[in-house]
């Protein structure tokens, strides 16, 4: 039944924006393998996402990029074209009982950074997406509650002292070798 209304949201969402494409079995994939609504996800998305945001929300309708579910990496999403210049997102982990949309809306947020990570400059597009997914977990939060990560709580901490030490706090605890989202040590 979930992958019904996950299809019909995605089928929606396709028409809403005037894509050809078909449904992205990327993303229906992962919603099976992890039980989250990925629906609730992508309307998160969209409604919380930036201008950055917005563009990957279209990719991923226009299977211009998609999710894949991976376990045993060290870092909570990451950013490659694969042999046909389609964007994969790779996100760690999520399993279990989603609890009012909490890892729907966490997703978002991780999707809100990826967003950001084009291999161009990683140190700088680093700050961006750690930036722009804080801001977005924010927004995020006041509307639906405590996102309950601990990782994003200290993001969000970090973020309202300031900017010069926010960006300190991202050189220090995050990686910026590759397109990912990965901490050193939180």
């Amino acid at each position: 039944m979930k992958r019904i209304i996950t299809l019909m949201f995605l089928i929606l969402l396709i028409m809403s924006f005037g894509c050809k494409s078909e449904p992205n079995q990327g993303i229906i994939d992962f919603s099976e393998k992890t039980g989250i609504d990925m629906a609730a996800s992508l309307r998160c998305l969209m409604s919380f996402g930036d201008n950055k945001a917005q563009k990957l929300l279209d990719k991923l309708l226009d299977n211009k990029a998609t999710i894949k579910y991976v376990e045993g990496v060290d870092y909570r999403c990451k950013v490659y074209e694969d042999d046909n210049n389609i964007q994969i997102i790779e996100i760690r982990g999520f399993k279990g009982k989603d609890e009012n949309y909490r890892y729907a809306f966490t997703i978002s947020v991780l999707l809100q950074d990826c967003a950001y990570r084009e291999g161009k400059d990683l140190e700088v597009e680093n700050i961006k997406a750690v930036k722009a997914h804080t801001k977005m977990a924010m927004d995020v939060e006041k509307q639906f509650g405590d996102l309950k990560d601990n990782n994003i709580d200290k993001d969000i901490e970090a973020y309202k002292d300031g900017d010069e030490l926010f960006k300190k706090y991202i050189e220090k605890n995050y990686d910026n070798e590759d397109r990912y989202w990965k901490y050193l040590g939180l």
